[in-house]
């Protein structure tokens, strides 16, 4: 459920994000949501890279059908690929591997600046009597 919430929250941000600010804002978005939301750092990098991901792929197939192939075709051809469906996932692998990154930054910022509790300090006896 946290990873659907986490996914949700990082496609959302990202979405308005990119309205705005420049394409790395989308890794930004994914950083401060992995920072919020607690989970492992598996699961950071997969959210975010699922969410960017799939929110470049959507992206990429919109504006690629609005305007019947045509800039993809170009650049398919300009970096010899031929195939426009290609450029498209290229441009999703880009974004996801982005966003994961993103994402794996900001829970390794929280468990950084996390506060671990105080240590209990349990001796034996043998510790006590050599004075440790």
């Amino acid at each position: 459920m946290k990873i659907a919430v986490k996914l949700f929250l990082i496609v959302f941000l990202a979405f308005w994000a990119e309205q705005v600010f420049p394409w790395w804002s989308v890794a930004v978005c994914a950083a401060l949501v992995s920072a919020l939301i607690p989970t492992t750092g598996k699961k950071a990098f997969w959210s975010g890279f699922a969410g960017i991901g799939l929110l470049w792929l959507f992206f990429a197939l919109f504006y690629s059908i609005q305007t019947d192939f045509v800039l993809t075709q170009r650049v398919a051809n300009l970096f010899g690929v031929g195939s426009s469906v290609v450029i498209i996932l290229l441009t999703a692998l880009i974004g996801a591997v982005v966003g994961g990154l993103g994402a794996l930054t900001g829970n390794q910022l929280r468990q950084s600046l996390r506060t671990a509790p105080p240590r209990p300090r349990h001796y034996s006896s043998a510790q006590d009597e050599a004075g440790n």
